[in-house]
């Protein structure tokens, strides 16, 4: 994420209980209890394995969304 400016502060005033932001972009999440990081080097590497087989990739967001929604019940 591009979080500039006073982004995380602005973040932080708001009624968001959590946003989830990915590791693409190294960012210092110490100043804020909102943000919560996810990996998705698994979900890229599975994306690419899908692809050079010729499967379905909606099947791994699928299983994302499963998997967010479980970890947040």
């Amino acid at each position: 994420p591009v979080l500039s400016g006073n982004a995380i502060e602005l973040i932080e005033k708001s009624v968001l209980k959590e946003v989830f932001v990915t590791d693409t972009i190294k960012v210092d999440l110490s100043q804020s209890t909102k943000i919560k990081q996810i990996s998705i080097g698994k979900l890229l590497g599975r994306s690419i394995v899908h692809i050079a087989g010729d499967l379905p990739i909606s099947q791994l967001f699928d299983r994302l969304a499963q998997k967010v929604k479980k970890a947040n019940d």
